[in-house]
Formats: structure tokens, C-alpha cells, sequence
């Protein structure tokens, strides 16, 4: 048993199990797929920017600018496509050209980081107010509803419908498949390829891994342009999702992806980080998060509601908490 209770992926899953049977308990409508389903499309999103924070946090750094470059990667190519009249644009170039300016905000980070040898904290937050404060001063400040044509087109697809008890269609959106593979192809990446481990080794110990022969430079630069590509991509599936693009919509939002993460075993001394984990704790938090709005709960106290379970999340993942019970 302890060695389970070790294994931060099954602690996640138990908490998520003991959570949705207690709001089962409260309101039954919750244990149904229809709840499933919008749970699903609220995690869309964080679970999208969380394999980007993830990357990060297991290399060793952490990223306070992955909300803001997907905001700007967005917006930025909304807004010319839209002035230049260009909405029949195929959906492949749009992805692309957000990808490609979400890579360069995050190269950013990776030259003051990498280069300068600054503090990683210190420099997302710096480029996370550097960014947002481009969007609004030289971009633009007003929503966009005219969408390009094939991003109206996903907003509407769906891969499964279900009606709840009340009546009310909640749909299982195709962007969930995406999300999907995107963790698939991520977990094949850190656990069977030499990049993957020499991205949990730099994060483990950078000198040990320097002196194992690690390019630490260029497997930083691999990260942060990985995580920049999945900002865009996160950044237009937002855009897809609102049917509007609207300037610095997440900013600020950044701690509850974060605590995602560590959720799933990327905090702590020991912790590695892993992409199911990841997905678990960006599962865990939606469902606390969507239950209480259902059950009209203020969101002062869904805020604090979070915050316990956060923090016994971490205290359960805690070999030094177990040991002292």
C-alpha cells in the first residue's frame, strides 16, 4: 500500500475518485456522463497549456508567460487575417502561424534564461507583463468575433452527444481527441526517447547531467520551442472554443495549471513529473472547479475549496509527510 500511496499517479486518481463520490453524494446529477462530458471540454484548454508548463517544470525551470505567449499567438494572428481579409484561410496555416509566433516569444525566455543565466521565475514574469502589455498597447484591446471560417467550423465539431437529466445537449467536443494525442505522442517522447531523459536528467540535476555529456543548451532550446508550439496551439483552441479572440483572456490564470502539474508529481524534491499525472491533476481541478459553479458554491470559497485539495494532494505525494502518520 505505501508504495502506492508513493505513486503520485494513483494518489491523484484515488482523490479523484473520493471527490466526485462526495459531490455524487450531494447532488447526483454530477455521476453522469453529461457531467463527463463538460468536464471534458473545460479541462481542454489548461490541459493544453499544462503539457507546456509540464515540459518546462521537469527540465528543471518554470514558465509564468505560457498564458501570455498563447494569448499573443492568438490574437496577433486573428487579427491579421481578419484585416487583411483572409478568414477563408485553411485551418493548418492558422495553427502554424500561431505556432510559429508562440515558439519565438518563448525563444525569448530561453535566451535570458539559457544565455543571461537569469532566474526563470523572475524572467517569465517579466515577459508575461512584456507580452500582454504588447498585446494591449500595439495589437489591439477589442474582441474579435468575425473568426476565421475554419476555426467557426471546429467550434461546432463534436465527436459524441448526451442530454442530462434536465434536458440540456452537452456535446464531446473533437478538440478533446487532439488534446489527446498530443499526450500521447508526449509521453512517447520523455519515456522512450534520448530527449526525454535528458530533459528529467538536466531536471534532476544539471551539473550531473553536464558532466554525463548533456547538451544542456540546446536540450533547453528544444523545450522552450516545444512549449511555445503548444501555447499557439493552446492559445487558437481557446480562440476556437470562446468563437472570439479576445486580448489577454487567460492571464492570470497561470497558478491553477501550474498546481495541475505539481498535482501530478512535478513539485517536490523527487518528483519527475509525467504526462499522466499531468492530465490527472488538470482533470482533478476542472472537476472541483465545474462541481462547485453547479452546486452555486461563491467562488471565494471554489478557491479555497482548491486550495485544500491541493495541498492534500501534496501532503499525501509527501514520502517524508507518510512516514511521520
Amino acid at each position: 500500500m505505501k508504495r502506492l500511496l508513493k505513486n503520485n499517479e494513483f494518489t491523484v486518481a484515488i482523490i479523484i475518485a473520493i471527490t466526485w463520490l462526495i459531490f455524487g453524494i450531494v447532488n447526483p446529477d454530477i455521476i453522469s456522463l453529461a457531467n463527463v462530458y463538460s468536464i471534458t471540454r473545460a479541462s481542454i484548454i489548461s490541459a493544453t497549456f499544462a503539457l507546456a508548463c509540464m515540459l518546462v517544470i521537469i527540465s528543471g525551470g518554470i514558465d509564468m508567460s505560457f498564458f501570455a505567449v498563447g494569448c499573443v499567438a492568438m490574437y496577433v494572428t486573428v487579427k491579421h487575417l481578419v484585416d487583411n481579409a483572409m478568414l477563408d484561410t485553411p485551418l493548418f496555416f492558422i495553427f502554424a502561424a500561431a505556432m510559429i509566433i508562440g515558439i519565438i516569444l518563448e525563444l525569448i525566455n530561453w535566451f535570458f534564461i539559457d544565455k543571461l543565466n537569469l532566474p526563470p521565475f523572475i524572467v517569465t514574469i517579466g515577459s508575461q507583463s512584456l507580452y500582454k502589455g504588447f498585446l494591449l498597447a500595439f495589437v489591439g484591446t477589442t474582441y474579435i468575433t468575425t473568426m476565421p471560417k475554419g476555426m467557426r467550423k471546429l467550434a461546432i465539431t463534436y465527436v459524441s452527444s448526451t442530454t442530462s437529466s434536465s434536458g440540456i445537449v452537452y456535446n464531446l467536443h473533437f478538440l478533446v481527441i487532439i488534446v489527446a494525442a498530443m499526450y500521447i505522442v508526449m509521453h512517447i517522447v520523455l519515456n522512450f526517447t534520448r530527449f526525454g531523459r535528458n530533459i528529467y536528467a538536466i531536471g534532476a540535476d544539471v551539473t550531473a547531467a553536464q558532466r554525463a555529456g548533456i547538451n544542456i543548451s540546446r536540450t533547453r532550446f528544444l523545450v522552450f520551442l516545444i512549449a511555445g508550439a503548444i501555447a499557439g496551439v493552446g492559445g487558437v483552441f481557446q480562440g476556437t472554443l470562446n468563437r472570439a479572440a479576445v486580448p489577454a483572456d487567460l492571464v492570470g490564470q497561470e497558478l491553477l495549471v501550474i498546481a495541475a502539474v505539481v498535482l501530478g508529481g512535478g513539485g517536490g524534491k523527487q518528483a519527475r513529473g509525467s504526462v499522466l499525472g499531468t492530465a490527472l491533476g488538470v482533470i482533478l481541478l476542472s472537476l472541483i472547479s465545474n462541481n462547485l459553479i453547479l452546486m452555486k458554491v461563491p467562488s471565494y470559497w471554489q478557491q479555497a475549496v482548491t486550495g485544500i485539495i491541493i495541498l492534500i494532494g501534496l501532503i499525501i505525494q509527501s514520502t517524508e509527510a507518510i512516514s511521520k502518520l
